[in-house]
């Protein structure tokens, strides 16, 4: 009977086990990616306050994470979708769009590094 290499087989069906956690891991790290691009890209005024920039925040929901502005920052919604009087002046739909590919890289890198691919 031929063992070789089954240990490494052993190793990598280990690693397969806690796929899970590589995939959270993944996840937090693209969304933690996502939070920092959003912020960066949030404009802010001149006075010297607490501003939505600040507060990007990512909530977990299962094995989803949402990214955007915490509760106090309603007004975000305003400005991200217009209103009747208001023209919509979006931050984080563009922002979305720009930085999806890079956050799908970060997450296989990450789920690579787990795996030990």
């Amino acid at each position: 009977m031929n063992l070789d290499g089954m240990d490494q087989l052993i190793s990598r069906i280990n690693r397969l086990a806690n796929a899970d956690q590589y995939k959270a891991r993944a996840l937090d790290k693209a969304a933690e990616h996502m939070q920092q691009k959003i912020a960066e890209n949030t404009p802010r005024s001149a006075r010297n306050k607490n501003h939505a920039a600040d507060n990007v925040i990512v909530t977990k929901v299962g094995d989803r994470r949402l990214i955007g502005y915490d509760k106090d920052n309603f007004y975000m919604q305003m400005l991200e979708l217009g209103t009747s009087k208001i023209t919509a002046r979006p931050t984080v739909a563009p922002t979305f769009e720009n930085e999806i590919d890079r956050a799908k890289r970060i997450m296989t890198e990450e789920i690579q590094r787990g795996l030990g691919l």
